[in-house]
């Protein structure tokens, strides 16, 4: 932009900055509908992201609590398996223990009645034997024939029954011996089947538990699996849910962002010629030798030191607030509007719908010779109530049919596109002039590309800090120190 020179009296100076128009209320405003939408897209974007990762976990969790459960349930099918097989066992080793039992039992009878057999036998034994030594005895004892013969007799009965005690009686301990074995034998096996029993119950015991256990984990694994599956659910579900949220209000927001941005449809005041308003045309001459080719101009790293907080442009009283074209330096056909917060209530409209200063008739710092304005024209944007909040917005190129910007600055650096102050403002008597930097990131830094005086009503802001005349001086670069005097004010 072709720079234009300020030589500001100093003396008479208040300088402030424009910012925090998002104090007034929750009403949104040009700007924070513009940035609100790249914000917006990026958190639809985000949630899409974020939908897209829950659905991937859901998918892996599902998969792996699928994969955990058929685990488990290999798991608990083996230990079954297990279990039925030692259970198979432990019912052959009881048949086998129960029947080995059973023949201990069986061999024991017959080893008791083999035992009672060799001792009835050897009673039969041990009378017989008795009988014969009595009868031999006898035999001895006897004298006659008769008594020989008859002793001879009992001899050979006494003999005959000892005979056959003794058969009878090794009969009986042959089996006795029998049975003693036979019981032996099946008293061993019962102990090798009570051992076998004892293994088998055993095997059965842990069999049993691992399957016990097995189906436990199976219950924890499933009751797990569910509620990992159901957590990622719900976790998609919500993610599904932020991301369509996201996705409308990201909708809303472009769209608001293409209406903020589309001034076609803003209200137009009437541009009342200069010379409607004599009381200012007075005064011009002094507001307009502030913009002089000779002046040292505004540059960048002065503005922060000149900042003043300007959140404060609030209107004391009801005022109907005027606004004038002082000039223009831009090879843009910028645009300027206003904004207007009083609570929930919001308007905006349009001030200058091209900034292009008539050259065959101004002295224009940059001029057009199809220019549309004249130094001191103005707009009246109506009356507005006390407590009003205003800001004013600068479209670069704005009234060109092909822009070369688009770019909408306003008061609040923060809600500029490249984050960079473009509007500056003096306050000098009861009036306000301020001047936009219409390129990107400071262009040359002169912000000094279009230029207008508001009248906001004497005595009517609310004012912040003033800069220290010590400190003033050395920023603005200027000489002169004398006091700018203004004419009397219009009436409101």
């Amino acid at each position: 932009m072709n720079r234009i020179r300020f030589g500001l009296i100093a003396a008479a100076t208040l300088t402030y900055t424009l910012s925090g128009m998002g104090s007034a209320g929750a009403t949104t405003t040009i700007q924070e509908a513009i940035k609100e939408a790249p914000i917006a897209a990026k958190k639809a974007k985000d949630s899409a992201d974020v939908l897209s990762k829950a659905e991937a976990t859901l998918t892996q969790t599902t998969q792996a609590a699928t994969k955990a459960k058929q685990d488990a349930i290999n798991v608990l099918n083996s230990a079954e398996l297990t279990f039925q097989k030692t259970d198979a066992d432990f019912i052959a080793a009881k048949a086998a223990y129960d029947a080995a039992n059973k023949t201990v039992i069986d061999t024991k009878v017959v080893y008791d009645a083999a035992n009672k057999a060799v001792i009835d036998t050897k009673a039969v034994y041990d009378a017989a034997n008795k009988a014969l030594t009595d009868a031999k005895a006898a035999l001895a004892a006897a004298k006659t024939q008769a008594q020989k013969s008859a002793a001879q007799q009992t001899v050979n009965n006494a003999t005959t029954a000892f005979n056959t005690a003794t058969t009878n009686w090794n009969n009986a301990k042959t089996q006795f011996s029998t049975a003693t074995t036979n019981w032996n034998d099946a008293t061993n096996k019962r102990n090798i089947a009570t051992g076998k029993l004892n293994d088998a119950t055993s095997k059965r015991t842990t069999a049993e538990q691992a399957r016990n256990q097995a189906s436990q984990k199976l219950q924890t694994v499933t009751a797990n699996a569910d509620k990992s599956v159901k957590d990622a659910q719900d976790a998609r579900n919500q993610a599904k849910s932020d991301a369509d949220n996201a996705a409308k209000y990201s909708v809303d927001a472009q769209e608001a962002a293409k209406k903020a941005s589309d001034w076609s449809t803003m209200k137009r005041p009437t541009i009342r010629d200069k010379s409607e308003d004599q009381n200012f045309l007075s005064i011009l001459p002094q507001f307009q030798s502030l913009v002089q080719k000779d002046g040292v101009a505004i540059a960048a790293d002065q503005v922060k030191a000149q900042k003043v907080d300007f959140s404060q442009l609030f209107l004391a009283q009801k005022h109907n607030v005027r606004v004038w074209f002082l000039n223009e330096g831009a090879t843009y056909k910028n645009q300027l509007a206003y904004e207007s917060i009083r609570g929930e209530k919001y308007d905006k409209g349009m001030i200058f719908e091209n900034i292009s200063c008539d050259s065959t008739k101004n002295k224009c710092e940059r001029g057009e010779k199809d220019g549309v304005l004249d130094i001191g024209d103005f707009v009246d944007l109506g009356s507005f109530k006390a407590g009003t909040q205003l800001n004013f917005l600068l479209k670069a190129d704005g009234y060109s049919k092909t822009p070369k910007n688009g770019d909408i600055y306003g008061a609040d650096p923060t809600l500029n596109p490249d984050g960079v102050q473009h509007l500056m403002g003096w306050k000098i008597d009861n009036y306000l002039i301020m001047s936009f930097e219409d390129l990107r990131n400071g262009g040359d830094k002169d912000y000094n590309d279009t230029l207008f005086v508001v009248d906001f009503g004497k005595n009517n802001l609310k004012s912040s800090a003033v800069p220290e005349p010590s400190a003033t001086l050395p920023i603005l670069g200027l000489g002169a120190l004398g006091m700018l005097k203004l004419r009397r004010r219009r009436r409101s």
